[in-house]
């Protein structure tokens, strides 16, 4: 949603895909507001399920209709491609300059990047938390065993003149454990 060169969702290949999506990334966490796109036979059934739906503020879905309507999510969405974009070339950048190797694929878009750390990542994790640094350990992705050595880092809510600073104190850590 954040990259210009998005894949296409399924949706445009058949009008029988429901596609689920959200606002939350893009306008914030606190409105969970979502959508859904679907065939228009489901719509009766869809509309009487939201009728149970009683966590979801009508003001906060109001606010969200007029963001839409009036095309501000459109200059909302251009923003946060340019400043995730940014952010994300940031710390690939700091990876390759202190952690080189590191990254498991790179990222062309998205908030997260894989990193293989070479200790382990829950117990290096305990260590990291007193210094203020926090990332997941790759291995709570993983239904069975997981690499235990890698991790998770996001962009998402880091100020982008933080990021070196992150990866350079990641970086010692994990030279620390050796």
């Amino acid at each position: 949603m954040l990259s210009s060169n998005v894949l296409r969702p399924l949706r445009v290949l058949s009008s029988s895909v429901i596609y689920v999506g959200t606002f939350s990334k893009v306008l914030g966490p606190g409105f969970r507001v979502g959508f859904v796109v679907a065939p228009g036979w489901l719509r009766g059934s869809l509309e009487r399920l939201e009728q149970h739906d009683f966590s979801t503020s009508t003001l906060t879905q109001l606010v969200v209709y007029e963001l839409l309507r009036m095309g501000v999510i459109s200059e909302v969405l251009g923003k946060a491609r340019s400043t995730y974009k940014s952010k994300l070339s940031r710390l690939i950048e700091a990876l390759n300059n202190y952690m080189p190797g590191s990254l498991q694929f790179n990222p062309s878009c998205g908030f997260y990047a894989l990193v293989r750390l070479g200790v382990n990542a829950e117990r290096l994790l305990r260590t990291a938390v007193k210094f203020g640094l926090t990332y997941v350990p790759a291995s709570r992705f993983f239904i069975g065993k997981g690499p235990v050595d890698s991790a998770r880092l996001s962009i998402g809510v880091i100020k982008a003149e933080d990021i070196e600073d992150g990866v350079r104190l990641l970086s010692r850590l994990v030279k620390d454990q050796y």
